[in-house]
């Protein structure tokens, strides 16, 4: 009987030890697929965050202080047009950047590191021989010292965006020479406060007001022959476009009356209604 039960006790063993087996081979697959699924969330997830980087024209980058090398990411490389290798001496990354903006960026980036401010600074570097303006920001990392070890931040490719607001800049000096030339008064009025929030020289000098003086007065101030009500509906119907032209006397600052032919219409800037009057 002992014999007999050893050698039950023995086949049990065995078949314990295959079913074992197979219950270990199951849970390595499910931990194998596991990780399979976590690798593929984490490929997607970079994939991801290459996409945007590429829509947004940004890209991440590290410096390691200490070692004295900076590395980034494809479109941080591809922004400054940087070869595909791990990383590059802050001295080439230097090489780069607009001799106009070196002596920027490099204080820029001391004063980061010895009285930790903010790093925010926008540049120009060269690329393939053509200017490109970029917005770097970063974080600086310290050890327990203070002392600063290393960087992590981002780079924007803001070459458009600047080029469109330096167009639009010098598209806006042309016509305030033009305006400010004109002999006429041309005022720009809040519908709301009645207030001159805009005028060329001429509107202030016509009335014998200087352009400060002049931009903070309200159209009662020199309309002072007319009623409040009658300024009121006078505006209303300027906004409906039903009187466009109108004659009227305008007082100066030493009390002397002009007259007046005004030519106006309603204007909206940002959603808010303005008057624009010649």
């Amino acid at each position: 009987m002992i014999f007999k039960f050893s050698a039950i006790t023995a086949g049990s063993a065995l078949t314990l030890f295959i079913a074992g087996i197979f219950l270990h081979l199951r849970r390595s697959a499910r931990h194998v697929n596991e990780l399979k699924a976590k690798q593929a969330a984490i490929v997607s997830a970079m994939e991801r965050l290459e996409d945007a980087q590429s829509i947004g024209h940004f890209g991440y980058w590290n410096c390691d202080i200490q070692a004295d090398l900076v590395s980034g990411s494809n479109e941080a490389r591809m922004i400054l047009d940087i070869s595909d290798t791990d990383s590059l001496c802050f001295k080439e990354f230097f090489q780069s950047v607009h001799c106009d903006d070196k002596d920027l960026l490099l204080s820029t980036w001391i004063d980061s590191i010895s009285y930790r401010l903010a790093y925010d600074v926008e540049c120009r570097f060269l690329v393939n021989r053509r200017i490109r303006w970029v917005r770097l920001v970063a974080e600086i990392r310290r050890n327990n010292s203070g002392g600063a070890t290393s960087a992590i931040g981002t780079i924007q490719d803001i070459t458009e965006r600047t080029e469109t607001l330096k167009k639009l800049e010098r598209r806006e000096a042309i016509y305030r020479s033009i305006v400010n030339q004109a002999r006429d008064s041309i005022i720009l009025i809040d519908i709301e406060t009645k207030r001159i929030v805009e005028a060329n020289h001429a509107a202030a000098t016509n009335l014998g007001y200087t352009q400060e003086e002049f931009l903070q007065l309200t159209i009662p101030d020199f309309a002072k022959g007319e009623p409040p009500d009658v300024i009121k509906s006078r505006l209303e119907r300027i906004i409906r476009g039903n009187e466009p032209t109108f004659e009227t006397k305008h007082w100066a600052k030493d009390g002397s009356e002009q007259d007046v032919r005004v030519s106006a219409r309603s204007i909206s800037i940002d959603g808010q209604t303005y008057i624009a009057a010649i």
